[in-house]
């Protein structure tokens, strides 16, 4: 799944080897809110009560937050289409 404008223009973003997601959060990141978890399937809105837990727990605990129904999410996908974005600038 390409990341909605809104997410990659709005949104910080990096990817986690260790989980194997890519973690979204505001572009004030003082707080190192994630505001949206993508998985190799899936794309999970993370809600306020969760963004303050460690990357572990919230990571454990996306699988209980709601989904974005977006077309296909791929975790690889994303990169490559973020890589290419951020080449061509």
């Amino acid at each position: 799944m390409e990341l909605p404008i809104l997410l990659r223009e709005e949104h910080s973003h990096w990817y986690s080897k260790r989980h194997d997601v890519i973690l979204l959060r505001a572009p004030k990141y003082q707080g190192r809110r994630i505001g949206y978890i993508v998985s190799q399937n899936e794309t999970y809105v993370i809600p306020f009560q969760l963004q303050d837990v460690t990357l572990d727990a919230v990571v454990r605990l996306m699988y209980t937050c709601d989904q974005l129904l977006l077309g296909q999410s791929s975790v690889l996908n994303i990169l490559g289409r973020l890589r290419r974005n951020n080449t061509s600038t």
